[in-house]
């Protein structure tokens, strides 16, 4: 009701747009954005993930942002998603996590993920090396 409160229309909404306002509502009664601040949240991500080392680093507002924002930047570069395709999958995220919200189910923090251990590989006398480096250190057989 809050909504049609706000509208500056004489008339009552249609029985979908009042359900789709209850949708609205009940995410943001959960502390959670709604569709069109949730894109934004993700457009945002996708213009400053450059500037930290990894998601985890990322300054997130909640752990619940954290999941939402980067399962649909994974979805929309994994499925190149046009922005229509994006905000449905953002609406249909939302419902899930509001959800899992109102369930009570706790929302987990964002895990550190092991750093990429970069390289060059090793040639074949390099690698023969270390593996006699490795047997002569704990004392195994063949070294």
């Amino acid at each position: 009701m809050r909504v049609a409160r706000r509208q500056n229309r004489p008339f009552l909404p249609s029985p979908g747009q009042f359900v789709a306002w209850c949708r609205e509502e009940a995410s943001v009664t959960a502390g959670l954005p709604n569709v069109s601040e949730l894109v934004d949240m993700v457009y945002e991500y996708c213009r400053k993930r450059g500037l930290y080392p990894d998601a985890e680093s990322y300054p997130w507002k909640s752990n619940a942002h954290y999941w939402l924002v980067t399962n649909l930047y994974q979805n929309m570069r994994a499925n190149a998603l046009t922005d229509a395709e994006l905000r449905r999958k953002a609406a249909d995220e939302l419902v899930h996590m509001t959800a899992r919200i109102n369930r009570g189910e706790a929302i987990p923090e964002p895990v550190k993920q092991l750093p990429v251990m970069g390289g060059r590989p090793l040639n074949r006398a390099q690698a023969l090396a270390k593996i006699a480096e490795i047997k002569a250190k704990f004392g195994l057989k063949g070294a």
